[in-house]
């Protein structure tokens, strides 16, 4: 471009001289440019074990095998040993899912191959492997089922008297969010949930 300017500006101060075909000029220079071949990105080569999903906000994430599910170390449950086990089990899946990169589709059909006696017979009786549900809705299901109410009376009132037991700070946290997962409405609002936590603690800490 500066050397067509250059040459338009010349002829201009040069009246005996005709003023240069600019468009032609341009024509050449276009000519001679090679034209820009954009190559199509390849899509990624996936492994066998892998399967390319999308969730539902368009965001692509590579899922997993069942296989790879259950190498990640996704933990069996039978419906047995009450809520405290029905809420480690859940905790325990869905540390299983996010460290698998499971898909948002196969996360409960996945948890669900885990299950064993009485849980599976629940699931394939009540609820049946077709029937595609959100995850939140599998946890209530779970939780419904497995929680029995009176044991939940147990649980509420172990809450409410729940005190560290000598210097075990780390056994106290624990029980303490286990309990608060199972009794929610006795941790809630959070100014609550910090003023019963401080009043569990030993008056040392």
């Amino acid at each position: 471009m500066p050397n067509i300017v250059a040459q338009v500006t010349a002829s201009l101060q040069a009246p005996n001289n005709p003023v240069p075909n600019v468009e032609a000029q341009a024509n050449v220079n276009n000519e001679n440019v090679q034209p820009v071949v954009v190559e199509e990105e390849e899509a990624p080569v996936m492994q066998d074990n892998y399967i390319p999903m999308y969730n539902q906000h368009g965001v692509y994430r590579q899922g997993c095998s069942f296989k790879d599910f259950k190498s990640c170390g996704a933990p069996e449950f039978h419906g047995d040993g009450g809520p405290t086990a029905c809420i480690r089990w859940l905790e325990e899946i869905e540390a299983v899912i996010a460290r698998s990169h499971c898909t948002y589709d196969d996360q409960v059909t996945y948890s669900t191959g885990m299950f064993k006696g009485d849980a599976l017979k629940w699931w394939n009786k009540e609820i049946g492997a077709g029937n595609a549900i959100p995850w939140d809705q599998f946890k209530i299901l779970v939780n419904e089922r497995f929680c029995f109410p009176y044991e939940l009376q147990t649980l509420t009132l172990e809450f409410v008297q729940l005190q560290m037991n000598g210097a075990d700070y780390k056994g106290y946290i624990r029980r303490f969010q286990e309990l608060s997962t199972l009794i929610p409405h006795l941790v809630s609002p959070e100014a609550q949930a910090i003023q019963k936590f401080v009043m569990g603690l030993t008056p040392k800490v």
